[in-house]
């Protein structure tokens, strides 16, 4: 029986495997570069949330000299060390996803002693301030309300209740004009808590 060979259909096969060849390694050399930029991306995405999530280093340094202050028997704020740099996953402090900036500061119930330090006021961008059944007097040892919280115009929540202050409750509270919640309950605050 003869051989007949087609040279033409031959050379077009070839032709249109190695044009298939070249597509499939054109796919997977695009493949291979969108894996690759997304993984880049996603690094990029994962360090630079970790980044915005850090404390700044003002507010890191105000919370390790409100520390100084206080007395800390049962070790409550054991995590509030200069090496750890973030102070956002220190016990008792929240910071904005966002900024960085510590928004929350809850170390209420904890029975700590001592002073709290004016350094406080550096957390221009604190919420929420829990001191409640603490006994942590004003920077020069006195029971008077600290004042200088008035100054702390962001704060939305206010407990301390069961705290030693005593005096009047001072007029400048009204500065802090986004208060929603206040307790002072337990305390031997007297007077009305002016409208905010």
């Amino acid at each position: 029986m003869p051989f007949n060979l087609n040279l033409g259909k031959v050379h077009s096969s070839f032709r249109e495997n190695t044009s298939a060849m070249h597509h499939s390694i054109a796919i997977a050399k695009l493949a291979l570069l969108l894996a690759t930029a997304a993984v880049s991306c996603g690094f990029f995405v994962v360090a630079h949330a970790h980044a915005q999530k850090s404390c700044w280093p003002r507010e890191r340094d105000a919370l390790l000299a409100l520390k100084q202050g206080i007395n800390d028997t049962d070790g409550v704020l054991a995590s509030w060390q200069k090496l750890r740099h973030d102070c956002c996953r220190w016990t008792g402090v929240a910071c904005s996803n966002e900024t960085g900036h510590v928004t929350e500061l809850d170390i209420g119930l904890s029975w700590l002693f001592g002073q709290i330090s004016p350094s406080l006021l550096s957390l221009q961008h604190l919420e929420y301030l829990d001191l409640s059944t603490t006994s942590l007097l004003g920077p020069n040892g006195s029971s008077v309300f600290l004042d200088f919280l008035s100054s702390l115009h962001n704060l939305r929540h206010l407990d301390l209740a069961g705290t030693p202050y005593s005096g009047r409750v001072p007029a400048r509270l009204s500065n802090l004009s986004n208060l929603e919640y206040l307790d002072l309950s337990g305390t031997s605050l007297h007077g009305h808590a002016p409208e905010c």
